[in-house]
């Protein structure tokens, strides 16, 4: 049981895109590319960022993140560096893909449920099933308001 646990958080954290490097690119052999982190992830986890990864998580938060200082980093880099709530008045927004396109990420915790209302101090990011290895920035439309998630790749500063 303890195996098959280790081995569905291995295959979750490579499909979150939470290693620290990048695999080498086929198409053009590039280099792999090292995340550089800021120095914000050296800070303790706030409540609010401990409460995101235990909503997320469930009662794999310490085995899943917590307890293995590379997750951990990784996770914190997402919550106070990659992941930004805009706000965008008066523009039609209905082009971007929708939050709603997004899957919950509730292999965890299966009771995790997607938001009903959106609240963008309040919003988990950790409860969503982003593609955080994606190369590319991503935008997502949180439905019926004039708010975007931007999420940030893991190379861009």
């Amino acid at each position: 049981m303890k195996l098959t646990t280790q081995l569905l958080t291995a295959l979750v954290f490579s499909g979150l895109g939470v290693l620290s490097m990048q695999s080498q690119s086929t198409s053009n052999n590039e280099p792999a590319q090292i995340v550089h982190y800021n120095d914000n992830v050296q800070a303790p986890l706030s409540a609010k960022e401990l409460g995101q990864i235990q909503e997320a998580f469930g009662e794999f938060a310490d085995d899943a993140v917590l307890n293995n200082p590379q997750r951990l980093k990784d996770v914190k880099n997402i919550l106070r560096n990659r992941v930004v709530i805009e706000h965008i008045p008066n523009k039609d927004l209905s082009s971007i893909n929708s939050l709603n396109s997004v899957s919950v990420f509730n292999i965890y915790n299966p009771n995790l449920q997607r938001d009903i209302t959106f609240n963008a101090t309040e919003f988990n990011p950790l409860k969503y099933y982003f593609d955080f290895s994606y190369s590319k920035e991503q935008l997502f439309w949180i439905d019926n308001t004039e708010y975007i998630i931007r999420i940030k790749h893991q190379h861009q500063n």
